[in-house]
């Protein structure tokens, strides 16, 4: 059949083993689930906000943390590059905006056969980000983030019934973002649009166990890959509402290509059943999406957002993998488009202070038939809460927590076979994010220090109102609009 070949799940049971070498096929049906791109989609293609496997990490920026991400229609620093692109141009000067998030994810595994209870080594990791934007001209806004959307550190234990599916992964991916956006309010006022281009170098490692009776066999998968792919923004603040803004964002499919290395380790007797040590590829994609937001201010300093995600993951129906042998093993994943909701809001006082509170339903593309150790995954309820200090005309901090609520889902048991292990998964996460926001205007750059310290007076004896204008980019607000640009 062309090399193509469907084969079944999960540890090869006892009772087929005969005496002495296996035959190939039955025991690399028993490893059926060490392909890299079993792996690599697992870890890859989950399209979570830091949640319960901690592989997407959304939050990207202490401040949208603390808003559940709703900041599509007002980014409000230079983490635009990675939230709305179009976001940067209703900056002025030099941003620069750093920290990191620290993800606590959390899952255990309940057996629908003996009850038993399994639960993943507990991890903290950390993810920086770093986003710089600048105010070129009038028109021209530019900007490079770098920064870890996809991230993990798995590690289930030797007794786990999961361990033919995966052992220990680590995922490492880095984002570099070169972003450009336009001002064009001068043509249409209140309108602003960018773009930016996603460079993705990753790198996937995972074990697993192969599983012959009572004997276990081991294989290690190691993969590299380097993808391209690209996003787009609108942000519209309207002059005849000038409580209102709206955001549109549209990130491009990402495919990556992994080419890797596959080692096995077995006892003399089973070795020779099984494939041999060698090359591995497969290609995914990561999907499109879109997201949409609408910002509204009952009341001057206090900010409403709702943000609707959706992304296209029914493309993910077929994952097929080139084996060291020349062969290629298919699989059907059968995933659907998700929707994301998100609702935040952000009360401002005293010019200087700001509180942020969230809520977030998250919807899983992954069906019961292919729920499995891999990716543990439910329809998900987020909350969060944020503070933000400005220290100075200068220099802002922020900090957002996010937590996933506990919840669990259970296997599906309409096919007795698919997937090989019943039970129900448990899951939920604790997300921190600390970051430092600096925005240096032309005097603090260029003039010297006599003149930068006049610069720096004149600015505090401005007022606030100037920094809460710059920062917040509502630049439609009444009190904004009376600030030199």
């Amino acid at each position: 059949m062309n090399g193509r070949r469907i084969l079944p799940r999960g540890p090869l049971p006892a009772r087929v083993l005969p005496r002495g070498p296996l035959p190939a096929r039955p025991v690399l049906s028993a490893a059926r689930g060490c392909s890299l791109g079993a792996a690599l989609l697992a870890l890859c293609l989950v399209p979570r906000g830091a949640h319960a496997s901690g592989f997407h990490i959304d939050e990207q920026d202490a401040r949208a943390t603390g808003r559940a991400g709703a900041v599509t229609a007002n980014p409000g620093n230079a983490s635009a590059i990675y939230y709305n692109p179009a976001g940067i141009a209703e900056l002025h000067d030099l941003n620069v905006v750093g920290g990191v998030s620290l993800v606590a994810p959390s899952a255990e595994f309940t057996s629908a056969t003996d009850g038993s209870q399994t639960s993943a080594e507990a991890q903290t990791f950390v993810l920086p980000q770093l986003f710089v934007s600048w105010r070129a001209s009038e028109l021209v806004a530019i900007g490079f983030g770098i920064y870890s959307p996809f991230g993990l550190a798995l590690d289930w234990p030797a007794s786990s019934p999961g361990r033919a599916s995966v052992r220990q992964a680590e995922l490492r991916t880095l984002f570099v973002t070169p972003t450009l956006a336009l001002e064009l309010s001068q043509w249409v006022p209140g309108l602003a649009l960018g773009a930016g281009l996603d460079l993705v170098p990753s790198s996937v490692r995972l074990s697993r166990d192969i599983l012959f009776g009572t004997d276990v066999a081991t294989v290690a998968l190691s993969g590299e890959a380097f993808s391209v792919g690209a996003r787009a923004g609108i942000t519209y603040r309207p002059p005849a509402l000038p409580r209102w803004s709206f955001g549109l964002t549209y990130r491009s499919p990402v495919k990556l290509n992994f080419e890797g290395q596959a080692d096995f380790d077995a006892s003399p007797v089973y070795r020779p059943s099984l494939p041999p040590d060698g090359d591995v590829s497969t290609s995914v994609t990561l999907p499109q999406s879109i997201g949409l937001g609408v910002a509204f201010d009952p009341l001057p300093g206090w900010q409403i957002e709702v943000d609707g995600n959706w992304r296209g993951w029914s493309s993910y129906d077929q994952l097929d993998i080139e084996l060291p042998d020349g062969s290629v093993d298919s699989s059907v994943k059968a995933w659907e488009d998700s929707l994301t909701l998100r609702i935040g809001s952000e009360l401002t006082w005293a010019e200087r202070w700001s509180a942020r509170l969230g809520f977030i339903w998250d919807q899983t593309p992954v069906p019961a038939s292919t729920l499995d150790f891999q990716l543990p995954d439910a329809d998900r309820i987020d909350l969060s809460l944020g503070i933000g200090a400005k220290l100075s005309s200068h220099f802002a901090l922020d900090l957002g927590v996010l937590y996933v609520l506990p919840q669990e889902r259970s296997t599906s048991n309409e096919d007795p076979f698919e997937p090989p292990v019943k039970g129900t998964f448990n899951v939920d996460a604790w997300v921190v994010g600390v970051t430092l926001g600096i925005v240096l205007d032309a005097a603090g750059v260029d003039a010297g220090p006599a003149e930068a310290a006049t610069a720096d007076a004149a600015t505090d004896a401005a007022g606030s109102t100037t920094d809460i204008c710059r920062d917040r980019a509502d630049l439609q607000r009444p009190e904004c609009q009376l600030l030199p640009r």
